[in-house]
């Protein structure tokens, strides 16, 4: 029986303005440095970029997902992207599944950007529910948010979510530097009286 032929890779390229999207979840380290580990591929780290981006713009992303979608999951060999993702997949089938994931949470963004995003208090809900590493990761993120909130001069906003994160367990290692961050944030952070005064604060 004669040895079966090795499938060539297929080069997966992803354009603009899609490959942006990927390039701003590119939180935990750079795609060059560690490929798709480097990436946060959630609704909530998403949606800034639709923020930042617009609708329509965020739209044309998803569309080439689908594109790229399609082209992958017809390929049974190796796929191979070096510059967006900078990962190569054994099979297609897994690209397919990986980009099934940035499709279904640009789905979501989409759907948060247009009806509104759920409160703090209920992503960390949801994510306590799921445990382990999206538990971690939303803790970091919403961490993420507050610091962002306290240099735009939104501190209320940004108090809240740190009182909830200062309530989370220390002892659990992975969230321990976002606590005790949250924690020490609080106490140094002092609200202009105006601020102080309103009802709620």
């Amino acid at each position: 029986m004669e040895p079966r032929e090795q499938e060539s890779t297929y080069k997966l390229v992803i354009p603009s303005p899609l490959s942006q999207l990927i390039a701003s979840c590119a939180v935990y380290c750079l795609v060059d440095c560690c490929g798709v580990n480097a990436l946060d591929e959630n609704a909530y780290q998403i949606l800034h970029w639709v923020r930042e981006v617009g609708y329509d713009r965020a739209c044309e992303s998803l569309e080439q997902l689908r594109v790229a979608i399609n082209q992958v999951s017809v390929h049974d060999g190796p796929i191979a992207e070096q510059s967006a993702f900078c990962e190569t997949w054994a099979h297609g089938i897994d690209c397919t599944k990986y980009l099934a994931i940035w499709h279904q949470e640009l789905t979501r963004a989409l759907m948060f950007s247009r009806d509104g995003c759920p409160s703090p208090e209920d992503r960390l809900r949801e994510a306590t529910l799921c445990g382990g590493p999206q538990y971690f990761r939303e803790v970091r993120r919403l961490a993420g948010e507050a610091d962002v909130l306290l240099h735009s001069g939104k501190a209320p906003s940004a108090l809240s979510i740190l009182s909830l994160i200062a309530e989370l367990d220390t002892s659990d290692r992975s969230i321990a530097d976002a606590v005790k961050w949250a924690s020490q944030t609080l106490a140094e952070s002092v609200l202009p009286r105006s601020e102080a005064d309103e009802p709620g604060n």
